[in-house]
């Protein structure tokens, strides 16, 4: 799986790191209160295990901890998934 830079978004005073990757997913990364905040979300389905894992590998410090928040699905059909900061 290939993940693609795509651009730098500020929101306020969060800066989000905004990726694709080659199997459709989508990916945020932000760090918020010094704590690290990955987005992960397909137009059509749920992100795969495999998925998760290799983004989480390539794109968050590997000294971290991190919980995955309940994901959700939203009224357009895209599914979500969090990976919080411990």
């Amino acid at each position: 799986m290939e993940i693609r830079y795509q651009k730098q978004q500020q929101i306020g005073d969060i800066f989000l790191e905004l990726y694709t990757t080659s199997t459709g997913c989508t990916i945020s990364v932000s760090k918020y209160e010094q704590k690290y905040h990955l987005s992960i979300s397909h137009e059509s389905r749920m992100p795969s295990k495999k998925e998760i894992e290799l983004v989480k590998k390539a794109l968050l410090p590997i000294t971290k901890k991190f919980r995955l928040k309940q994901p959700y699905t939203a009224t357009d059909g895209r599914c979500t998934l969090h990976l919080l900061e411990k």
